[in-house]
Order: structure tokens, then sequence, then C-alpha cells
């Protein structure tokens, strides 16, 4: 099945599909777009592009960030300093500065994929942006 917005080919098998969001009360299936991200259904054959008007806020990963911070500092402070605090406490400082950077310097597209599609896959564009922002390419 082709996607109603990129025209790309998507896998709509409902089982073992990540991108597969779940059925409404009448039987038909939601699925999202893996290279646009785009959140369509489809019915008798056909999809059709389903428009939410919902918007994802920068605060949510900003708000991430500073807890993110918090559980390392009291990390830190709480068990001393070994090599296991260092590494745990590191880890929380890394994912803390890395929700800071998206919440700062995201695309609304990449917001609005991590505060409101939980569960579902990022599409091809968010990934990449993802890894841009924190240099993992």
């Amino acid at each position: 099945m082709n996607c109603p917005n990129c025209n790309q080919k998507t896998n709509i098998e409902k089982t073992a599909n990540q991108y597969f969001l779940g059925e409404n009360s009448q039987g038909i299936p939601f699925f999202k777009c893996e290279e646009c991200g785009n959140l369509f259904y489809v019915k008798e054959e056909t999809a059709y592009t389903i428009s939410r008007g919902e918007k994802g806020y920068r605060f949510v990963p900003i708000t991430y960030g500073v807890l993110e911070f918090l559980v390392a500092g009291t990390i830190f402070y709480f068990f001393g300093s070994n090599i296991i605090t260092w590494i745990v406490g590191g880890i929380f400082l890394w994912l803390g500065w890395s929700s800071i950077k998206i919440g700062i310097w995201g695309s609304q597209k990449l917001i609005d994929e991590m505060t409101l599609d939980s569960g579902v896959g990022s599409s091809k564009d968010a990934t990449e942006e993802w890894r841009k922002i924190n240099k993992l390419e």
C-alpha cells in the first residue's frame, strides 16, 4: 500500500509491524508511514490521511532532560565515587543533554513524533534528524 502523503510503499500487515497503531471500533486499521511519519487508515483497499490537529510541545523533552540531570546528581551525591556510579551517572547525564538538545534544536516534526507517537517507530526523517542532533552519523 502506498502512503497517501508521500506515495512510498508502506507495510500494512497487522502482525509484527511496529507501524501498526491499532483498529477503531469499526475494525478499520490505522498505520504510520515508515518514510514520512504520516498517519493514515486503510478502508476498502484505499489509504486515507488522518489530520490529528495535535501539536507536541518542546517543554516535554526539556523536562525529561532536567529530570535526568537531577537523577544523575542524586546518584553522584548518594553513591560516592566508584566506577559504577560514574558509568550510571554518566549515562543519565548523556540522556539528559540529548533530551535538552532535542527540545531546543529539534524540528517540530521530531518533537511531534517523540511526544505524540509513543510505542510507534519514528519515521526515517525523524530518525536521521535525531542522529544528526546527537552526532551519531
